[in-house]
Order: C-alpha cells, then sequence, then structure tokens
C-alpha cells in the first residue's frame, strides 16, 4: 500500500480520552502502511495511564509542553519539553502529570495501531467540547477488553 503525503492539525483529528489523557490521532497506522500511528497527548494534572505493558508494539514519546514523571521498568525519569522517552514493546511504563498545569507529549506507536486502540480504549470526544478526566466503570470495561484484544497488560 503505497503512502500519500499529509498534513494534520491536532484540532482537526479524532480525539479519544483513556485513563483521563486526551489523544488526538494525526496519523492512522493506514495511512502510511501500518508503519506507524502518531497522536498528540494532552495530559491534565494528576492524571496518566497506570503502569501498563505492550506485548506487541513500541512507543515514543516527546514532551512538548510541562513536566511528566515517567517510569520505564524501574527508573523513573522527569521530563520536561523536548525530553524523548522510548517505551520499547515488554517493558512496563507509565506516566503522570504531577503538576498544576497541562502538559502536551507526541506520541508514536510502531506498528500502527494507535488509531485501532484507541476507539476500543476510549471515549471519543467531539470538537470544541470540554474533556472528562473521571474514569467510569463503563470505561474500565472498555479498557479491560481492549487490552485483551490488544495484548496490553495493566501491571499493579
Amino acid at each position: 500500500m503505497a503512502s500519500a503525503p499529509l498534513v494534520r492539525n491536532s484540532a482537526d483529528s479524532q480525539t479519544f480520552v483513556v485513563t483521563g489523557v486526551a489523544c488526538a490521532l494525526l496519523l492512522r497506522g493506514d495511512e502510511c502502511a501500518g508503519r506507524l500511528s502518531a497522536g498528540m497527548l494532552t495530559v491534565p494534572p494528576d492524571m496518566g495511564p497506570p503502569a501498563h505493558i505492550h506485548d506487541h508494539e513500541d512507543q515514543y514519546y516527546f514532551v512538548v509542553q510541562g513536566e511528566i514523571d515517567f517510569l520505564l521498568g524501574s527508573d523513573r525519569r522527569l521530563t520536561k519539553p523536548g525530553d524523548f522517552v522510548f517505551a520499547p514493546r515488554g517493558v512496563p511504563h507509565a506516566y503522570m502529570n504531577r503538576t498544576d498545569r497541562e502538559a502536551k507529549m507526541l506520541v508514536l506507536t510502531t506498528p500502527g495501531v494507535l488509531d485501532k486502540i484507541l476507539p476500543e480504549a476510549g471515549r471519543q470526544v467531539l470538537p470544541g467540547s470540554t474533556i472528562d478526566t473521571q474514569i467510569t466503570d463503563e470505561d474500565l470495561e472498555r479498557m479491560r477488553a481492549a487490552n485483551e484484544k490488544f495484548g496490553l497488560r495493566f501491571v499493579f
């Protein structure tokens, strides 16, 4: 499958909320022959996913705004704008915004399945609407089902 050049603004992207974090999809896997997917993460204060493992994907993060506390295996690092993080498949990782200001990160996933996981694991946010960071029982059930389907595991 051939790939076509693409320019997309995060404000014009489908956005999903998972574990209180919004992800605007910038590049779907089917737009680049499945090689990668990309999203802009908006991480509100005191939010972030619990430690988890991807069995089939590597993830790459680039901090654009704010500070993010990352857990990579047993290593904890505070990251700031300009910092790059690599979370290889099979390695437990998590991140948390421990500040009182919103943070933003670019996330890349290889292969490109982020656009398949998010609609099943999260809630879509309509343009112009407020992001609800409350996690409901329905949200947890969606995440559990998506985790099983896509080879993701929470590590508690």
